[in-house]
């Protein structure tokens, strides 16, 4: 099923760990709206702005998936409203800086940079305003901490 031009729900679905937990994996209708919206709001005009594919490498997470992961109690990813993903013809930092420039006029809720690795992007639930926070993940003396994406 396709969610927008480039995307497709079983993206948002794909997860080893799922398949070896035989862990449901279908999304009920409000996660799909979210799904639907971070597709064609947000990943298809990072997309176009980067000029190549982007791959998600984590969307959709149940409850039970996103704990196993070690995800947030409170994750976008259990709501449909957050994606981690890479642009495999782009180096990340370059990836991240596009990614954030087109950011710049979308519904984001927040663009990480996480553990030198992907970015994760996140929508608002629907009807609130965009924070658009930009930070960076790291891992210090065994904890994530989050610091504030400074531009170079």
């Amino acid at each position: 099923m396709n969610l927008s031009k480039h995307f497709t729900l079983a993206e948002f679905l794909r997860s080893e760990t799922a398949i070896r937990h035989d862990i449901e994996m279908t999304p009920p209708d409000s996660v799909l709206a979210n799904l639907d919206r971070l597709a064609n709001e947000v990943l298809e005009p990072i997309r176009a702005a980067a000029m190549c594919s982007i791959h998600i490498n984590s969307g959709y997470r149940p409850m039970e998936l996103n704990r196993l992961v070690g995800g947030s109690s409170n994750s976008d990813h259990m709501y449909g409203r957050a994606a981690d993903i890479i642009a495999p013809d782009l180096e990340l930092r370059a990836f991240a800086r596009i990614a954030r420039h087109a950011c710049g006029s979308l519904p984001v809720a927040k663009l990480l940079v996480e553990f030198s690795q992907w970015l994760h992007v996140s929508i608002e639930p629907l009807g609130s305003l965009p924070r658009r926070e930009f930070l960076v993940a790291s891992r210090e003396a065994g904890k994530t901490v989050y610091k504030p994406w400074e531009v170079a």
